[in-house]
């Protein structure tokens, strides 16, 4: 998952693989409220904000594989 505010670039949030491993942005590692569930088919990927507020406004993709780092490597 990513997110993306307003006049800002895409910054990577967290990722779940099919073997249900996860990883998460330092920006969102310490903050409970985000979390990410793959389906049991694991075609559908779910990026949960519990508790959301005005700050959490933003555009949030999900990507099969990284999009937006040079450095694919960096985001796992």
């Amino acid at each position: 998952w990513y997110r993306q505010y307003p006049g800002k670039t895409p910054e990577f949030l967290l990722f779940i693989s099919g073997l249900n491993t996860k990883r998460a942005a330092e920006s969102v590692k310490s903050d409970s409220r985000f979390s990410t569930k793959l389906s049991k088919d694991k075609h559908v990927v779910d990026l949960e904000i519990s508790s959301a507020a005005a700050s959490d406004s933003a555009v949030y993709y999900c990507a099969v594989r990284p999009t937006v780092t040079a450095k694919p490597q960096s985001v796992y």
